[in-house]
């Protein structure tokens, strides 16, 4: 009876309750009955760096890829009108042609010939050629609010935003020479052009320059938005 107790008391048992005692106490408290097993006890389980948070996409364009901001200041107005000289050419030659065309329409009808009636055809011709033209060389007003360059021409008013992308325009040669010249494309691949002779070079050309570079930092901040 005494080995049979033994027995029970090595295997588990009973504790002095009768209950019957658990054999997880040794797995627990290990044969000598000390503390748990703690493999990662403080200081010797591997360590976890910190996260920092994720940087999110900047919608932001670098600032190497945009153009260069614009220095200096332009003016928010200005305007500009062509000189008259050449209108008043074209005025005097029609003048002229006005004159010959009724001295030779009247010797036609005085006495009526084939080289009279050609003559007065050709006249005609010279006179209805000088009066379109002077239509045509009628002084632009060009005037400048902003960003937006108004042009009043005989055929009616037209306005170009320099700041916009989608509007198209190029500068052609150096303000200080006659080769200079702005050339303004509407939408029907048409082309306003102005010149010395409707503006002061000097003053428009880096006006138009300035916003330029406007119009192109504006695109590309655009088209980042859109891939962001």
């Amino acid at each position: 009876m005494r080995d049979h107790d033994r027995s029970e008391n090595a295997g588990g048992g009973t504790d002095p309750t009768g209950n019957p005692r658990s054999i997880s106490g040794v797995a627990k408290h290990g044969a000598g009955g000390g503390a748990p097993d703690r493999p990662h006890a403080a200081g010797l389980g591997p360590r976890i760096p910190l996260q920092t948070a994720p940087a999110h996409d900047s919608l932001a364009v670098p600032r190497a890829c945009l153009p260069p901001t614009p220095r200096g200041s332009v003016p928010e107005r200005a305007t500009w009108r062509a000189g008259v000289t050449p209108r008043l050419v074209v005025a005097g030659l029609l003048l002229l042609a006005t004159v010959r065309t009724l001295t030779i329409g009247s010797h036609y009808l005085a006495s009526p010939s084939s080289d009279d009636l050609i003559s007065l055809t050709i006249a005609v011709g010279v006179l209805v050629a000088l009066g379109a033209l002077l239509v045509a060389v009628a002084p632009r007003v060009v005037t400048l609010e902003g960003s937006r360059l108004t042009v009043r021409t005989h055929s009616g008013t037209e306005t170009f935003d320099l700041a916009d992308a989608l509007q198209l325009v190029d500068v052609v040669g150096n303000p200080h020479t006659s080769h200079w010249a702005v050339l303004l494309h509407r939408a029907d691949d048409t082309t306003l052009v102005l010149r010395h002779q409707h503006v002061v070079g000097t003053e428009l050309d880096p006006i138009v320059r300035h916003y330029r570079i406007v119009a192109d930092r504006r695109s590309l901040e655009r088209e980042a938005r859109f891939e962001g």
